[in-house]
């Protein structure tokens, strides 16, 4: 009973609100963290695929190898990580 009367008073929403807020900071920084992750996962394989077609021509297999999609398969890499 005591604790359903402190639910009742001015302190306990604004304690309640504070902790929303920093809940929603939070979940704002975790966001942002994921997208640049995100980000540099893309720009990391984006380089590894120009690095891979280049050495490709290096070895002279880029005329036959034109970019197998074995090789390249985002979701196979995926799949080789669980």
């Amino acid at each position: 009973m005591t604790f359903l009367r402190f639910m009742r008073t001015p302190a306990y929403r604004e304690s309640l609100r504070r902790q929303v807020d920093v809940e929603r900071e939070r979940q704002q920084r975790l966001r942002m963290r994921v997208a640049s992750l995100e980000k540099k996962i893309a720009d990391e394989r984006h380089e590894c695929m120009a690095n891979l077609r280049k050495r490709l021509w290096e070895v002279r297999l880029g005329a036959k190898a034109q970019f197998p999609v074995k090789i390249c398969s985002p979701r196979k890499d995926l799949e080789n990580c669980r």
